[in-house]
């Protein structure tokens, strides 16, 4: 058996410990690196892809396309450059051929991720993503590729009992998926964790690193359009008349939306084409996320306050405040849509 690990900063060291008790039960690991600070210690063989030093000639690939189209780097850190894609994408294409792995493990976030996804797809070969499964709490999938498509089970059975107090919880708004409750890293993790970052970029890794000028620019933009949308929102919504549409957005950038739920990235597009679509009667809430990133944009926040059928929330309204009012919840890849779905009060619409 050979099990291959995708490189993927911190995570590698999640990796290391389980790639280490696999390989004391004879399993052969390997690791792909993308970003040499973040090679693992453990023995093991270790291929580590070397920077490219020159743009390179491509021949154009639909696949690779699409996913240049739904990168990070592109969409929200002005990368103009893409033929690194082609270049990582031949690297990769000759180690898994080398390695001939039985399984891939990592995540499907960053691009060298993808583009392992992509060549494991064309060569058959399993991939896995291990990642929270929301609820129940306290356990994870492994999901199949870029997909959230589980891969088999544990074979456990949830008892009635065990499940009507998880469903009641739920219900009653009890209880929260693990990710919404990690602890913030310490000031010093983060600035040890942005140090070794900015050291990435300048020895040559900057295909997943921004640029550090980019960056901070980006990072002050990025609260001003916060201060700005809380100072155009509401507090609370009154229920009268109209029909309540819900749109919760989703934190960008983060694989839940930008991978799974590709076809709707574009999330002010979205709420456009919502609006767009409604009846006189009806009105589309837009709830921020409460770690809102970069999915609050000038744009938005322009066609929130032109438009009267939109109405925006502040960050301090929490989703208890607002859902028993709302009629129907609009989503891409939300866990609320679980949680609609459990409570069997609030319609839903997933894109």
């Amino acid at each position: 058996m050979k099990i291959l690990f995708i490189e993927n900063r911190h995570k590698t060291f999640f990796y290391e410990p389980i790639a280490k008790k696999l390989q004391e039960e004879g399993i052969e690991i390997s690791w792909l690196i993308q970003n040499k600070e973040f090679t693992p210690n453990l023995e093991s063989k270790k291929y580590s892809i070397p920077y490219p030093k020159a743009k390179i000639d491509i021949q154009l690939d639909n696949e690779i396309e699409s996913l240049i189209k739904i990168d990070r780097q592109f969409n929200h850190f002005k990368q103009k450059d893409s033929s690194y894609f082609y270049y990582y994408n031949q690297k990769i294409k000759e180690i898994l051929e080398e390695i001939k792995p039985n399984i891939v493990c990592g995540e499907s976030t960053a691009f060298h991720e993808l583009l392992t996804i992509l060549n494991c797809k064309r060569k058959d070969i399993l991939y896995l993503n291990p990642s929270s499964c929301r609820y129940p709490k306290g356990r994870f999938s492994f999901y199949k590729y870029d997909t959230l498509t589980p891969f088999n089970g544990s074979g456990e059975v949830l008892e009635n009992t065990a499940a009507e107090k998880m469903i009641s919880q739920i219900v009653n708004r009890n209880s929260a998926p693990d990710y919404m409750k990690l602890k913030p890293p310490s000031k010093i993790s983060k600035i040890n964790d942005k140090a070794l970052k900015v050291k990435s970029y300048f020895f040559g890794e900057k295909y997943n690193t921004p640029n550090p000028i980019i960056k901070l620019k980006l990072e002050k933009q990025k609260k001003q359009n916060i201060i700005k949308w809380d100072e155009v929102s509401k507090q609370s919504i009154k229920k009268g008349n109209d029909f309540l549409l819900l749109y919760p957005l989703q934190m960008q950038p983060e694989a839940n939306i930008d991978v799974w739920g590709k076809a709707y990235r574009d999330q002010t597009k979205l709420i456009e084409d919502v609006v767009a679509s409604l009846p006189k009667d009806c009105k589309l809430v837009v709830k921020p996320n409460p770690k809102s990133n970069y999915e609050i944009s000038k744009t938005l926040i322009r066609l929130a306050r032109k438009h009267q059928q939109i109405e925006i929330l502040h960050h301090n309204v929490k989703m208890d405040d607002i859902l028993p009012i709302i009629d129907l919840v609009i989503t891409v890849t939300g866990t609320i849509a679980i949680e609609c779905y459990i409570i069997k009060k609030t319609n839903c619409y997933s894109c």
